[in-house]
């Protein structure tokens, strides 16, 4: 039987991080996953106790230090290889993989590649959702179609021609374990896989970057770790250029530019629609007992929802 692992880097992401794993372990069906924690300083280690508990499935590891995913997830790919896991999925917090009618395991297993490169699809969240917390996501009904191609992605967000949600956002992979494999920062692409990557249509890969105002203050403080570790002007571009727009005092209008009231999206006078797309709501409540157990004994979790 192929045998699967999802493996991911997170940072406090106490509001998100229960609902993805959920989905992996009963959406995706991973036989395993392996998250290392980034010293968060919210409920995050807490919640990933609790995981463990839940589902023998799950193990975590302590990765405090400087924030260099690359490096932590090709450990836990190569850690996977050596255990005889055949496929990784690395995962962010805020991606949730949609196979439709198809499985990651029937994808696996009826091929001879060395992994796929998966397309990603933005979410758009409400403009009053202020505050980020357990259920968020489930009010996220609305898509971006990407704008322009992935060479001009860059510029025209720094630009303002369009918001951050609209860019053609880079692909995400599914790969085989192999002894040389490199995963680089952002899990967008790899070398030593030992063959080629395979592109697949109908698959997708959902994307909740910001599912709310004060969650631009967590990409800020990603940002600020980024450059302490980073000295290459264009690998976090889209976080550095945060830094910026809180230095000019431009924040709300970040907020206004990737957010929705009506249904449209993007900077003024450039507005275009958004695709309804209630997939990601549908995964956030298919996992919303689960999100339950997983914060049970968190004092903050009720408190966090009696708005909602």
């Amino acid at each position: 039987m192929t045998a699967i692992a999802a493996i991911m880097m997170v940072r406090n992401e106490e509001a998100i991080l229960a609902t993805t794993v959920g989905h992996l372990l009963n959406t995706i069906g991973v036989d395993h996953l392996v998250v290392a924690d980034n010293g968060s300083t919210d409920a995050t280690q807490k919640i990933l106790q609790r995981l463990a508990k839940l589902d023998g499935r799950v193990r975590w590891t302590d990765a405090s230090g400087p924030w260099n995913p690359s490096s932590v997830l090709t450990e836990l790919a190569l850690e996977a290889h050596r255990k005889g896991i055949d496929w990784v999925v690395p995962n962010d917090a805020d991606e949730f993989y949609w196979f439709g009618s198809s499985s990651i395991r029937t994808l696996c297993s009826s091929t001879k590649s060395a992994g796929f490169v998966l397309d990603v699809r933005n979410f758009v969240q409400w403009r009053w959702v202020r505050r980020n917390h357990p259920r968020a996501i489930e009010t996220m009904i609305f898509s971006s179609n990407p704008v322009g191609g992935m060479s001009d992605a860059q510029r025209l967000v720094q630009e303002g021609e369009i918001a951050f949600v609209q860019m053609f956002y880079p692909p995400k992979l599914i790969l085989r374990t192999s002894p040389s494999l490199t995963i680089h920062r952002g899990d967008h692409s790899a070398d030593g896989t030992n063959g080629v990557l395979g592109r697949v249509t109908g698959i997708e890969v959902l994307h909740a970057p910001i599912p709310a105002a004060n969650d631009l203050e967590a990409r800020i403080s990603a940002a600020a770790r980024l450059e302490e570790v980073e000295s290459f002007p264009s690998i976090g571009w889209h976080l550095r250029r945060l830094l910026k727009v809180v230095q000019e005092g431009r924040l709300r209008e970040e907020w206004n530019a990737n957010s929705t009231r009506t249904g449209v999206i993007g900077p003024p006078r450039r507005k275009r629609w958004l695709r309804f797309d209630p997939r990601l709501r549908g995964i956030a409540l298919k996992q919303r007992r689960f999100v339950s157990l997983a914060h049970a004994g968190i004092p903050d979790y009720r408190s966090q929802i009696s708005n909602i």
